[in-house]
């Protein structure tokens, strides 16, 4: 399945000098940066600095924010990403999407997806570099403030589906994920009862570096180190 090719956006979308030639030279910033579209003088920041999801307040103000977002991630030596949120109280709520710009301007779609009060809902699609869909995930409505996936269908980077990745009917199931710059595995995650509740992550090797598990458990996350 071929991802959807997605036209070059123009730096004009993006008034403000100083902006307009962030995207125009294609230099990358050392920190990933938001801003208000309508206002790229601003940029909003969460208001605690230690939750990387907490709501996402006007610098000024205080306030959380309610409207369109933009930020900008350092990418690869020649591109970027940009995320596109639509946030109501400063917590995505709504349409969410990523592009990898090129510093040539060439564009791919990233990821696609909407969101209620921060848990993403309905189908999200997410893409390799070269515009093939890598997975898409359908979930449900949320119960007791989690996502809950209810299908999921992986390709590789070549294009053919994983026969692998799956979510049964009772919300049992695993998703291999592939590298877009190795081409190769690079995690596998596993579902209970719908939820994500732990993943293995490989080395560009294939062998075993990390595990990650518990991650629903009030949001605690256990690491440890595999060999």
């Amino acid at each position: 399945m071929k991802g959807m090719r997605r036209p070059k956006r123009k730096s004009a979308e993006i008034t403000g000098g100083q902006r307009r030639k962030f995207l125009r030279r294609g230099k990358l910033a050392i920190e990933p940066e938001s801003n208000l579209i309508m206002f790229p003088g601003v940029f909003l920041k969460p208001s605690d600095p230690n939750i990387h999801s907490s709501p996402r307040i006007h610098p000024d103000t205080g306030i959380p924010f309610t409207g369109r977002d933009l930020v900008i991630h350092p990418w690869k030596p020649d591109s970027m990403r940009l995320d596109y949120m639509t946030l109501k109280d400063g917590v995505l709520h709504g349409l969410k999407e990523c592009f990898i710009r090129k510093r040539s301007g060439y564009e791919t779609p990233y990821t696609r997806g909407r969101y209620r009060h921060g848990i993403p809902v309905g189908v999200h699609h997410h893409y390799y570099e070269n515009g093939i869909c890598s997975v898409r995930i359908k979930y449900g409505n949320p119960c007791n403030h989690r996502s809950r996936v209810l299908k999921l269908d992986a390709w590789m980077p070549s294009g053919k589906k994983c026969p692998k990745s799956h979510i049964d009917e009772s919300g049992d199931g695993v998703h291999y994920v592939y590298s877009d710059f190795y081409r190769k595995l690079r995690e596998i995650h596993f579902y209970a009862n719908h939820e994500l509740r732990s993943l293995l992550i490989l080395d560009k090797n294939g062998k075993l570096k990390d595990v990650l598990s518990n991650l629903h458990a009030g949001n605690l996350y256990e690491w440890s180190l595999a060999g």
